[in-house]
């Protein structure tokens, strides 16, 4: 990720002002690919892919509270490096509770990303690169989404 940061591969992440995003990086849509039947043994779907969105946080950053989009059925957020403390997500359970998940590198978390609403609070705890994958569900409502068909970079999250 930082690499790809110095080369400036990356684009202004309008959802998280300061930060870089990269969709579709190959190196990512690799890994989308590589991991999709662990995804679906984990959660239980057959699933398509959809895309890869990867940002590197920085001190001061934060992530508001949202729901994805329906390309987003299936959500992984798998922490690439934290350069300080992890840095936790929040996830409102259907129940309305307010749970807090903090990934150390290599750990990934799996969840319905257009059904619960996710955050982060503003980054005290340093650098944090992250990666999401997304799928849908091949027998659901949004299996359209496949590929993240008629969407461009300036479309992304």
């Amino acid at each position: 990720m930082n690499r790809l940061v110095e080369l400036g591969k990356g684009k202004h992440d309008q959802q998280v002002p300061g930060s870089q995003g990269f969709y579709k990086e190959a190196l990512f849509e690799k890994l989308l690919e590589h991991l999709l039947p662990a995804i679906e043994e984990h959660s239980g779907y057959k699933l398509y892919k959809t895309y890869s969105y990867a940002r590197q946080y920085h001190l001061g950053e934060e992530l508001k509270k949202h729901r994805d989009r329906h390309a987003c059925e299936v959500t992984v957020s798998l922490c690439l490096g934290n350069e300080g403390e992890t840095w936790p997500l929040w996830l409102k359970d259907r129940h309305g509770e307010n749970h807090s998940f903090a990934l150390e590198p290599g750990d990934a978390f799996i969840f319905k990303g257009i059904e619960l609403v996710h955050w982060r609070e503003p980054n005290t705890f340093g650098p944090c690169s992250q990666v999401f994958l997304h799928y849908v569900d091949q027998d659901g409502p949004y299996a359209s989404e496949r590929d993240d068909k008629g969407r461009t970079a300036h479309q992304n999250y």
